[in-house]
């Protein structure tokens, strides 16, 4: 498990590490990584999004991508999000007006 490994490593130290966590992942070992999200394209196959201890979605990147239209994983994860949080809304709206 890795938590931000490329956090405060200059940019060749940054490739080195991906290299090897490519490598790694390619060995077919399992790498828990917690990173920014510009860091993600390069390290994940797949999204685990967490807030709180509490697992909002798990999703390969690509079926991500797929499900929001969106290439930026930012962008992608904020959909999701931001589809969620209107779910919850539109739920608690619904139960106050019963």
């Amino acid at each position: 498990m890795l938590d931000e490994p490329t956090a405060s490593l200059d940019p060749l130290a940054s490739e080195i590490l991906k290299k090897k966590i490519q490598q790694e992942k390619s060995e077919g070992k399992l790498i828990l990584v917690t990173t920014q999200l510009s860091d993600m394209d390069e390290m994940a196959t797949e999204v685990v999004y967490l807030n709180e201890v509490k697992k909002l979605f798990h999703l390969a990147i690509s079926e991500l991508r797929n499900i929001t239209g969106e290439y930026q994983l930012s962008k992608a994860i904020a959909k999701v999000m931001l589809s969620e949080s209107e779910a919850k809304t539109s739920s608690a709206l619904h139960t106050v007006q019963v």
